[in-house]
């Protein structure tokens, strides 16, 4: 019940104050009423029933309403002050309440469009603005009323325009001559009357739609070119001062080519389609068809308009005026638009870069984003139910995407989808690996690039439905100086699900391998050839190239596998190989029970052999063989030239005869003679025999 009576309460208060508003007692009208000694309004007649147009002369407004005071020959008197001029209210058809709706207060110095509520007219009613064609030049002004607001605010910054009078006295709506494909009627360009009669013919019908700020920020909602089957669909968004986004919906036509062709954006040739404009009439517009191959612009090494579209047709969407320059269209009206088309003027001038649909942020000074939705070759007209269907990847089948992030002096971080191998050079070469050059090809992974050079490389390169790793499949990781660390997974048969992500990793690569290499060319190579689950010719190999050393060659050491046999660990020194340790070094050669084996010396010259106490040579049988002399010797019971030194004699042997018995049993001692290849010291008392 309680409830009940505060409810009713509520509702006989609301009454009660609305009854004092129609009686003129809101805050509003009190206020108002107390400033009324300050404001003199001129004579004005009692009614005006008709919509009329006045000067927006002020946007001061004390009730932060969007107000703003007009002037009007009809009703004021020129020499009228300003503050003495009445208040216009404005209409909103996207109005609302309680912080709501939309504001847009025309600047002072535009034409607004009145009306008067009941004909009042001291209850102006703005409901827009109309531009008219031309105010003066700066300082010679038409209006015939000074507009100190527009002097103060916008006076000297109303130029910058490729068409048309570029003296500040432009009025035009913003991108006039884009959106009907001409030039103003006012123009210097539009002298004669053939030039009006080719004009006219061009024409096309209004396809931007959005809106411009006096100071620039730009929303423009591009519909594109009905007469041209509706090239250059896009949305942009643009700062007052430059930086910009797009949302690209052509697929057929290069970013830019849009842009004025008095601007520095890069020219060449950007399309494969003929260019002949359409009648105008969508039914026109059919499939496109490839009508050449000739010299095409090409960003990341693809075709900006890549040329084929699968269902022929007539052709209707190549209308540019230049042959198909990147920057292209004579009717664009504002120099300040042309900025991300011509870069932020850096030493890296980052630009728009989309070939075909995506979207792209680009900041004043260079920094870029950008998500390219590029395929082989583009199918499908530029229309809106585009939206409707699932994405086409073109005839062809392949896809070309990428989203790429780069820094204003050129670090990049690069998400790569390309479906189709790098046309590089061999990547396993001495000199490169991993799209060593140029940094821009397409791949399919992450690459990430500072601006001085450092790499790293993420790669899914796959080359068939089967899933099998291509040669640039893997991870490469390059410093400046061109230290190389490579994971490399050819051939392996791995992959993830079509076009979508959920690859696991498997070690079952047929020519995979792993490199440290410096700049210089010192190597760690581990190659895990033709198999990674058994045995095979697997091996690790460190290598020092010794490059300008061409008589001595490199040093290399290799640890080869087989799968049954012995494996073998090769050892190439390229001069001097010292072994040295602190304690003991031991060699055993072979498994004495299970595998006995052999070793064996070759050398080319000498072999000496330094033990401070014992030489020790214990083995079943010892043979030794000298193609000139045998020498035992001990101990220094000589003198010789140069000091103590061996007394040397020949060895007395028992010689048989010839030939000798094929037995070592069978001795048949004939004579003893001294030998004249066997030599042995001996002291002087040694004893005869």
């Amino acid at each position: 019940m309680q409830n009940k009576n505060t409810h009713q309460l509520d509702q006989r208060i609301k009454t009660l104050e609305n009854r004092f508003a129609e009686m003129g007692y809101s805050m509003d009208a009190v206020t108002q009423s107390s400033q009324k000694h300050s404001t003199s309004l001129s004579a004005q007649a009692d009614s005006e029933v008709n919509l009329t147009t006045a000067l927006c002369v002020s946007t001061l407004d004390p009730w932060k309403k969007g107000r703003v005071r007009f002037y009007s020959p009809l009703y004021h008197n020129p020499k009228t002050w300003v503050n003495q001029l009445p208040f216009a209210n404005p209409i909103s058809n996207m109005g609302g309440f309680d912080d709501s709706g939309c504001v847009w207060v025309p600047p002072a110095g535009s034409m607004i469009c009145l009306l008067f509520e009941q004909g009042l007219r001291g209850k102006a009613l703005y409901i827009g603005t109309t531009w008219y064609r031309n105010r003066g030049p700066a300082g010679q002004r038409n209006w015939n009323f000074n507009i100190d607001e527009h002097y103060k605010v916008y006076e000297g910054h109303r130029k910058g325009y490729h068409i048309g009078p570029n003296d500040g006295s432009q009025v035009y709506p913003q991108w006039n001559t884009e959106n009907y494909n001409g030039i103003d009627v006012t123009s210097k360009e539009d002298t004669t009357a053939s030039t009006a009669e080719e004009n006219q013919r061009k024409e096309t019908y209004p396809n931007i739609y959005g809106f411009k700020t006096p100071e620039k920020h730009m929303m423009k909602m591009v519909d594109g070119d009905p007469k041209c089957c509706r090239r250059w669909k896009r949305l942009e968004i643009l700062s007052s001062t430059g930086n910009w986004m797009i949302m690209k919906d052509d697929h057929l036509h290069p970013a830019g080519q849009w842009a004025s062709t008095k601007t520095q954006c890069s020219k060449g040739k950007s399309s494969w389609f003929t260019e002949q404009p359409g009648s105008g009439d969508e039914s026109d517009c059919g499939q496109l068809k490839a009508v050449g191959s000739g010299t095409v612009t090409t960003q990341f090494g693809i075709p900006t308009a890549a040329g084929i579209l699968c269902d022929g047709g007539e052709d209707g969407t190549e209308c540019s005026e230049d042959g198909g320059n990147v920057c292209g269209n004579p009717y664009a009206k504002h120099i300040n638009e042309d900025r991300p088309y011509r870069g932020p003027g850096t030493p890296q001038n980052n630009s728009a870069e989309l070939g075909q649909s995506g979207i792209q942020f680009l900041s004043l000074s260079g920094h870029s984003f950008v998500m390219d939705d590029h395929v082989e070759q583009p199918d499908g007209k530029i229309e809106w139910e585009k939206s409707i269907a699932d994405f086409s990847f073109g005839c062809t089948d392949k896809f070309y995407g990428k989203m790429m992030l780069k820094s204003a002096t050129g670090h990049l971080i690069e998400l790569g989808d390309s479906e189709t191998p790098a046309k590089v050079r061999a990547p396993f070469k001495e000199e490169s690996h991993f799209n060593r050059a140029p940094a821009n090809i397409p791949h399919n992974g992450i690459k990430l690039l500072t601006a001085c050079g450092n790499r790293l490389q993420l790669n899914d390169h796959t080359i068939n439905e089967e899933g099998l790793a291509g040669k640039n499949r893997g991870i490469a990781l390059e410093s400046t100086s061109r230290h190389h660390i490579w994971m490399v997974d050819e051939q392996n048969e791995q992959s993830p699900q079509v076009r979508k992500e959920g690859g696991t990793p498997v070690n079952k690569s047929k020519k995979a391998f792993v490199q440290i290499r410096s700049g210089y060319g010192l190597e760690i190579h581990m190659g895990d050839d033709n198999d990674q689950q058994e045995t095979q010719k697997q091996y690790i190999q460190i290598l020092a190239p010794q490059k300008d050393n061409k008589q001595r060659g490199p040093h290399i050491e290799r640890f080869q596998e087989r799968p049954t046999g012995p494996g073998q660990i090769f050892l190439r020194a390229g001069g001097d190989y010292i072994v040295s340790t602190y304690d003991n070094q031991f060699s055993i050669i072979g498994e004495p029970d299970e595998n006995p084996s052999d070793k064996i010396e070759y050398i080319t010259r000498n072999k000496i052999v330094f033990a401070e106490e014992t030489y020790f040579n214990k083995n079943a049988r010892t043979i030794i063989f000298a193609d000139e002399f045998i020498a035992l010797l001990a101990n220094y019971d000589c003198d010789g030239p140069d000091g103590p030194t061996p007394c040397v004699y020949p060895v007395i042997v028992g010689k048989c005869p010839r030939p000798c018995p094929l037995f070592p049993h069978m001795i048949h001692w004939t004579q003893d003679s001294m030998s004249e290849r066997v030599f042995a010291s001996a002291g002087d008392d040694c004893p005869s025999v």
